[in-house]
């Protein structure tokens, strides 16, 4: 119903507006005309003005081009204002004629309103349609211009939406070429010393090529998802160098199943390789739900050579994270005494309270 309205609002507006025009007129006539007189007046003007109006409206649509108003079209559409006027003059002649014969046919008999009609017929005969069909064509561009605005507006939501999706997915996370090169290498390494370990690698680096392939095309995964794939990601790395990072066991179990962009915790934890030494001692992967932000924290020795790797890393994070939330201020850092600390906000919406962190 509601698409149907939509579709047919120019009609239903058209049969609403010259129906009260007709009312209003049969209000200031005579109370003792014949019924059939009454309704056959009605019709008359209703008729009339929906036919004018339909044809007036096919004139601009043929004729005139909706975009920068000029002195041209203006004039054109006075010139249509004033055709459609006499186009309504003469339907309302011919269709008073005709109920005029249909009246006699039907034995109604004539009165004096009839012979003579009254001033005010008179204006809604010659002068009136002008004037009506004139606020009628102010309106009616009005109401296109607005629509077109509006159509405009929503394309150009579209587009950018379009245009961040694009952004977005070029910037989710994929696993590091040469982090993939230096795992293989690895593990063709370690199966010259350990066949039943390199295959378990094997298994484990694959795994992540398929999370990282599978995953990028949906816009959320669940944290434990993205955990395991961090877990993952540790046991490879540790292959190559050192790496002392462990997940937060003391999580709560009410977080796990939170939805988060995938791949954004995993590049966040290469981030902290870059620029953060975990090998002396254990450190950990805190997870935290605080301020409603899902919070993950890193801390360790700093880095002293600066890394251009890790540096990508941290301007592709922002970015995702400024087209996601709006803003990429969720990343930050703190380094002091030859210490940093890495942490990630992540805005999320959950059903129950945590507590965690508070």
């Amino acid at each position: 119903m509601g698409k149907f309205f939509v579709k047919s609002i120019f009609w239903v507006i058209q049969v609403i507006a010259w129906g009260l025009m007709g009312l209003i007129v049969l209000l200031q006539g005579n109370i003792n005309d014949h019924p059939l007189e009454h309704l056959f007046l009605f019709l008359t003007i209703m008729l009339s003005g929906i036919l004018a109006t339909s044809l007036h409206r096919w004139f601009l649509k043929k004729f005139i081009e909706f975009g920068t108003l000029t002195l041209r079209k203006v004039l054109i559409a006075f010139g249509f204002v004033m055709l459609s006027a006499v186009v309504y003059g003469g339907l309302f002649f011919s269709f008073a004629v005709f109920s005029g014969y249909l009246l006699s046919a039907l034995g109604v008999p004539e009165t004096g309103s009839a012979e003579k009609p009254a001033p005010f017929l008179k204006a809604i005969l010659f002068v009136l349609p002008f004037f009506i069909l004139f606020a009628w064509t102010c309106l009616y561009f009005g109401i296109k211009t607005f629509v077109n605005y509006n159509n405009a507006r929503i394309q150009r939501l579209k587009l950018r939406d379009e245009v961040k999706k694009a952004q977005l997915n070029t910037l989710k996370g994929h696993v590091n070429a040469k982090f993939m090169a230096r795992t293989l290498k690895n593990i063709k390494e370690l199966m010259l010393i350990d066949v039943k370990k390199s295959r378990l690698m094997l298994t484990e680096l694959a795994e992540l090529l398929r999370y990282s392939l599978t995953k990028n095309a949906i816009d959320t995964v669940e944290l434990h998802e993205e955990l395991e794939m961090v877990r993952i990601f540790i046991d490879l790395t540790n292959m190559d160098k050192p790496f002392n990072l462990i997940i937060d066991t003391n999580i709560d179990k009410s977080m796990i199943n939170i939805a988060i962009p995938p791949m954004l915790l995993l590049n966040f934890v290469e981030l902290c390789t870059k620029e953060i030494s975990l090998s002396n001692e254990p450190y950990e992967l805190v997870i935290t739900f605080k301020n409603r932000l899902l919070q993950f924290e890193v801390a360790g020795d700093i880095i002293s050579t600066s890394s251009k790797a890790g540096e990508l890393i941290r301007k592709s994070i922002e970015q995702r994270l400024r087209l996601l939330y709006g803003q990429s201020e969720l990343l930050n850092s703190d380094h002091s005494n030859g210490q940093g600390k890495w942490r990630m906000g992540l805005p999320v919406q959950i059903q129950n309270e945590i507590t965690t962190g508070e």
